[in-house]
């Protein structure tokens, strides 16, 4: 049988089932071994929970706020110190900036804790040097930047190492864990070869009798199979869903491209009214020129008329005459 509890109840709910059997081995023969090993795998495990519980306070509510705080300082010492330096050395990156730690063409803090001592540090050297820079009403000075990266440094690695060991105190729980687990399944199969499935006694384990786990077993292939069938319903209606899906990008796709088409169409009417758009504005530049010539008197805007060549006018010569030359 399996022993389905989590770790938090599985120790109560074995020490449970122990004392069950115990009593049921006062009435009926049972093996006293099997108990025995069930009570040493719970008193392993009580002690590696126990160990695992208090690591997990050390780490949550000791190490892990004084890391923060220590964080916490170290970033306004690194804070204070950047304005110091912008007021001494320059307002940007400078080598100067370098000398004390700060990374090339950048003067921003750090996030990483190792960069963040390491960067601590190399203030504390730099300001060594230059005391006349240190300003203790900033807290900028060379003890200040060496207490606090010390101070980060050795709340990082306390809080690592016991990391470290909380990793390994799980592992260990669950295997303990485990191995009380199958010797309560074994002695719940010692417990099945006298007790009848549908007997009383089974509630003093804690347990559901066999027979009304077979009940339960039915109901809940009544509840898978009511399940299938509301996910195979559920699955139909999502291909339909992706069909009609299909469909409507197709649609879109045709669309897109008309709109395409027609926006291609409008640039190229579009391009012709620029064109002829610019033709008119050079029209109308001529023009004003013409204008502006004409105001001058450079140019006259008079009409001009063609002169028209007359032929001399010859007298008409008398009836008389003519018929002299006639003869």
């Amino acid at each position: 049988m399996k022993i389905s509890v989590s770790l938090k109840l599985l120790s109560v709910f074995g020490r449970g089932i122990a004392e069950a059997y115990q009593k049921l081995r006062e009435a009926v023969n049972l093996p006293k071994s099997v108990v025995d090993l069930v009570s040493t795998a719970l008193s392993e495990f009580d002690k590696k929970e126990s160990e695992f519980r208090v690591s997990a306070t050390l780490l949550s509510e000791i190490l892990q706020p004084a890391l923060d705080e220590a964080n916490r300082q170290a970033g306004e010492a690194i804070g204070a110190a950047k304005k110091v330096l912008r007021v001494k050395a320059s307002e940007k990156w400078s080598p100067v900036w370098s000398e004390c730690g700060f990374p090339m063409n950048s003067t921003r803090t750090p996030w990483k804790l190792e960069e963040r001592v390491a960067l601590l540090e190399k203030l504390g050297k730099f300001f060594n040097k230059r005391s006349a820079w240190e300003n203790e009403d900033y807290g900028v000075t060379a003890a200040i930047f060496t207490q606090r990266a010390a101070a980060l440094k050795g709340a990082s690695d306390a809080k690592r190492a016991q990391d470290l060991k909380h990793k390994e105190l799980s592992k260990e729980r669950l295997t303990l864990a485990a191995r009380l687990r199958t010797r309560l399944s074994n002695l719940i199969k010692e417990v099945k070869h006298v007790l009848a499935p549908d007997d009383i006694r089974w509630e003093a384990f804690g347990l559901e009798s066999p027979a009304g786990e077979r009940t339960a077993s039915s109901k809940e292939a009544k509840t898978q199979k009511a399940k299938a069938k509301s996910a195979a319903a559920t699955t139909q209606k999502l291909d339909v869903a992706h069909r009609q899906l299909r469909l409507v990008r197709i649609k879109s796709e045709k669309l897109r491209s008309r709109v395409q088409r027609a926006q291609a169409a409008v640039d190229a009417t579009q391009r012709e009214a620029d064109k002829v758009a610019l033709e008119v504005a050079k029209a109308e530049a001529k023009v004003e020129a013409l204008t502006a010539a004409a105001e001058t008197g450079t140019v006259s805007l008079r009409p001009v008329t063609p002169a028209v060549r007359t032929q001399p006018t010859t007298p008409i010569e008398s009836d008389s005459t003519a018929i002299a030359l006639t003869a």
